[in-house]
């Protein structure tokens, strides 16, 4: 690692970083009392001391640049006691929040710069011999009380990892959650489009009813997929003679054609147990075909061009959308219906 030097002013101190080989370099001077504090951590303290926020030194003086130049968001560093570097990151998701804080004691310089590594942890915290509680319930002698100490340390270390870990796959499932927020909110077939007279429209026009016989035509959904977005929507099928549904995502062009069927970059489910995808029909293994009363839900997110299909709640197959149809097309929801009395409704 080279890091080069950076210089800032913080809390009345100056405050230099750097770094070179597997060390980090903090050095504090305090221009009132002339005192210069300075040390270099390796890659093991910077993961005790920062508690499992960074895994390196490289990782702990990016981090710690970041937090002096504001450059990222929901975190502070400040220097107080002395010549001691705390850092704090405000985590959460939703509206819950919390606080995670950890401290550098920097050394005053005497002589050569102190190398902090993980054997210097236990000087940075409370000895029992400074807590009158643990003096009097712990009667064991010097040397045990320093490993209960190391053993505290470790299971404090462990449970930040632990802590990240959980708020890293919380913040994933947020994400996730605000992308499919578009979970297409009262999600509706669009009225008055080519095919409109073949369908009775109920429900606020999110069920729909086939009048027709013996030819497959399609009904769009209102709302255009957004390519920036993830997308979901949800169908539930009420009545179904003969296994004949098609449900999909389609180019908005074929909203003025009697059907999507065998067209250029459609990827639909179809209820047999086949997926379409542009033109060519296919019979993955985990595909299965849908029947009365069971949900066909789609996951769609045109930002990286994947399209997942669901029956009950259970991936049945995944597909990639092709880069050329992405930039060419805007795609819609759609369904499409074959037998007489066929019914279907967006949930």
């Amino acid at each position: 690692m080279e890091y080069a030097e950076r210089k800032y002013l913080l809390d009345g101190f100056e405050l230099i970083l750097s770094g070179s080989g597997d060390f980090a370099h903090i050095v504090i001077k305090n221009p009132i009392s002339q005192t210069v504090h300075a040390c270099s951590i390796n890659d093991h303290a910077a993961q005790i001391y920062s508690l499992g926020h960074f895994s390196s030194a490289e990782s702990l003086l990016r981090g710690l640049v970041n937090a002096v130049e504001g450059k990222q968001k929901g975190v502070s560093v400040c220097i107080e006691d002395g010549a001691k570097i705390h850092y704090t990151l405000t985590q959460g998701f939703g509206d819950f929040k919390w606080n995670a804080k950890f401290v550098i004691p920097v050394p005053q310089k005497k002589g050569t710069i102190t190398v902090l590594d993980s054997q210097m942890l236990k000087k940075s915290q409370t000895s029992f011999s400074q807590n009158p509680f643990a003096s009097q319930h712990f009667n064991g002698s010097q040397k045990e009380k320093d490993e209960m100490i190391r053993i505290i340390n470790e299971m404090k270390f462990a449970f930040h990892r632990f802590e990240r870990t959980v708020f890293d796959r919380l913040k994933s499932l947020e994400n996730r959650v605000s992308k499919i927020e578009d979970k297409l909110e009262g999600i509706t077939f669009k009225p008055n489009q080519k095919n409109s007279e073949f369908f009775t429209f109920s429900n606020s026009n999110k069920t729909i009813q086939y009048k027709g016989n013996d030819a497959f035509r399609s009904l769009f959904g209102q709302k255009r997929i957004e390519k920036n977005k993830s997308f979901s929507f949800s169908l539930n099928i009420e009545i179904l003679a003969d296994n004949n549904l098609i449900v999909g995502i389609a180019p908005s062009q074929y909203i003025s054609q009697d059907s999507c069927y065998n067209k250029e970059a459609v990827y639909a489910y179809f209820s047999k147990g086949r997926i379409w995808k542009d033109k060519a029909c296919s019979s993955p293994k985990s595909s299965v075909a849908a029947t009365k009363g069971d949900v066909v839900s789609l996951y769609v997110d045109l930002s990286t061009g994947t399209i997942s299909f669901e029956l009950n709640g259970n991936v049945i197959h995944e597909e990639v959308i092709e880069k050329k149809f992405l930039e060419q097309y805007e795609y819609y929801p759609f369904v499409e219906l074959y037998n007489e009395g066929d019914k279907v409704s967006f949930l």
